[in-house]
């Protein structure tokens, strides 16, 4: 289905438990799985790392806002 609509399955999976009514499910389903990303977000997530030659950096506020002048203006 998420194929179909041109969705990232994992977003639409969460969407679905919510309207279903299964929110006992889905909240199971963030404790295990934690923070769902997007196939746009890991893509993302990806360049970072191997921008940073995968040394895991601490977030400082020049980076968050240097990221953030890149990715939303």
């Amino acid at each position: 289905m998420a194929r179909a609509l041109e969705a990232d399955p994992k977003l639409l999976f969460r969407l679905a438990l919510g309207q279903a009514g299964r929110e006992t499910t889905r909240l199971v389903v963030d404790a295990i799985f934690g923070t769902v990303d997007s196939r746009n977000e890991v893509g993302r997530l990806e360049e970072l790392r191997d921008a940073s030659g995968h040394t895991d950096p601490a977030l400082t506020n020049r980076t968050r806002s240097a990221i953030r002048g890149i990715v939303w203006k």
